[in-house]
């Protein structure tokens, strides 16, 4: 689930989908890098870990993505504003590859 952490529309499909007993992984692109992190290899097999302090999932685990209003990439304020619009760039990019179907196998 990416989206705002004080969402409250997804905190209610959260509690249903606990009482389901489905697992949830939620988390908010803000948080990249600091309170979350990202290693993912997304040639062919699409394999890789999204961690949080708490909690973590490998993408393999991943059946649907619920993607709701998530906040801003929060940039370190140091950086030159060339710099910073690079990260966003990035970022966006990864994550967008990220949520990618992986490749079909034959």
């Amino acid at each position: 689930m990416v989206t705002d952490r004080f969402d409250i529309t997804a905190d209610h499909v959260v509690t249903e989908l606990d009482g389901r007993d489905v697992p949830v992984f939620r988390f908010d692109t803000a948080e990249f890098p600091r309170r979350l992190s990202v290693s993912a290899r997304l040639d062919t097999d699409h394999s890789g870990t999204l961690r949080t302090p708490s909690r973590s999932v490998t993408l393999g685990e991943i059946g649907a993505v619920y993607y709701r209003c998530p906040s801003i990439y929060q940039i370190e304020p140091e950086l030159s504003k060339p710099d910073a619009t690079w990260t966003v760039k990035e970022a966006r990019f990864g994550f967008d590859r990220l949520g990618s179907s992986p490749p079909s196998v034959s």
